[in-house]
């Protein structure tokens, strides 16, 4: 989003350095509750609509729409009651000069590596687990959003955890441990490969909630990865700093999954066997990308804060 890069730089100036893991964390278990409450209010307002209007009748829709925007207008309205710290005034610097700084910058340079590769890794796959859940599996739609439903809330009630870690322990080190366990993730869908489509066993549906658990980790390293970013840019240049990094990270996420829809679509391409795991389709793009969401680690040892 555009506006994140503004919006994070305002917060560098904004959230002091020795609180910013607990206060992340606090707006984002307080945003993600309200989002999980709020899916099926609407959900179920948009069915009951089409029981009162029939279902042909686009204006639930068009309630819901305005009453987004309605409360978007509210959100801007509560932005500008926010005090805003004076701006440190500007260099004078060109903007090449701006967007070189950056990369010659070390730690932040081994930051956007690490995130750039991993958010690359993790869209090889990521888009597609719900088309298995779908497809491969022969879930319900109910039963995919419970399985979602499963996965926030693991990852919201550890977040209030993590924000004090990023304070008392570091955020390097929570990245460390948060990138491990999103790596091993995708691992637990290797073992769904003796499923039939429409057939989960009793064991797919034990790797199916031990892999939503596993969302536990995914609050910590996105908390952990933006706290970073702000902590290693320089006050004068942090706008340059973050924009270079949304940028990377942004053409990253757009690349893989292209990549990943290519790998499944050339089945010969899409077969491993794991011993009397015979591997194919979806599993293969878990396997790999799990790998080498593993294989992050390395570049993220690298990164200083």
């Amino acid at each position: 989003m555009p506006s994140a890069v503004p919006w994070l730089s305002w917060m560098a100036d904004l959230v002091p350095k020795d609180m910013r893991g607990r206060y992340f964390a606090t707006r984002n278990l307080i945003m993600g509750t309200v989002g999980l409450i709020l899916g099926p209010v609407v959900g179920l307002f948009l069915d009951r609509w089409q029981g009162w209007a029939g279902t042909g009748s686009p204006f639930g829709f068009v309630i819901t729409f305005a009453a987004g925007a309605m409360l978007g207008l509210l959100a801007v309205w509560l932005l500008q009651r926010i005090v805003e710290p004076p701006m440190v005034p500007g260099s004078g610097e060109s903007l090449a000069h701006q967007l070189i700084l950056p990369w010659k910058n070390a730690s932040f340079r081994r930051l956007i590596f690490f995130r750039g590769y991993y958010i690359f890794v993790v869209n090889l796959a990521g888009p597609f687990f719900v088309v298995y859940h779908l497809q491969g599996l022969g879930l319900s739609f109910g039963m995919v959003y419970i399985l979602n439903t499963i996965g926030n809330l693991a990852m919201l009630m550890a977040l209030r955890w993590w924000g004090r870690l990023c304070d008392r322990w570091g955020t390097r080190k929570v990245m460390l441990v948060n990138t491990i366990g999103k790596g091993i993730f995708p691992l637990f869908y290797i073992g769904m490969a003796v499923t039939a489509p429409g057939s989960p066993t009793v064991l797919t549906w034990i790797l199916l909630v031990a892999a939503q658990v596993f969302n536990v980790f995914e609050g910590g390293l996105e908390l952990a990865a933006n706290n970073l970013q702000i902590n290693i840019a320089p006050r004068e240049h942090n706008t340059a700093y973050l924009a270079t990094y949304a940028a990377v990270f942004s053409l990253c996420s757009a690349i893989s999954p292209l990549i990943g829809g290519a790998l499944l679509s050339h089945p010969a391409a899409a077969h491993v066997t794991l011993g009397p795991l015979d591997v194919a389709g979806f599993q293969v793009l878990f396997l790999v990308s799990g790998l080498l969401r593993l294989s992050s680690v390395f570049l993220a040892r690298g990164v200083r804060g």
